[in-house]
């Protein structure tokens, strides 16, 4: 099964990505731990950059890290 993503959908899927991380990066913010207060925070974020960039390249994992976090 070696399939190879076209441009567009390399585009579509990068663009999906996007959403879903800044999505759940939104969600995890109030997402309260407790007992640790305000200092200890998690993000979803940096795994769908890194699933970003294994399922699409890293050219395309730059651009959904940089947009996540830019938006």
């Amino acid at each position: 099964m070696n399939r190879r993503f076209t441009e567009i959908e390399k585009v579509s899927y990068s663009a999906l990505l996007t959403a879903i991380a800044v999505v759940l990066g939104s969600v995890s913010k109030f997402i309260v731990i407790p007992h640790f207060g305000s200092f200890l925070s998690f993000s979803f974020t940096p795994s769908i950059v890194l699933f970003a960039s294994l399922a699409l390249g890293p050219v395309y994992g730059a651009i959904v890290g940089a947009l996540a976090d830019f938006l």
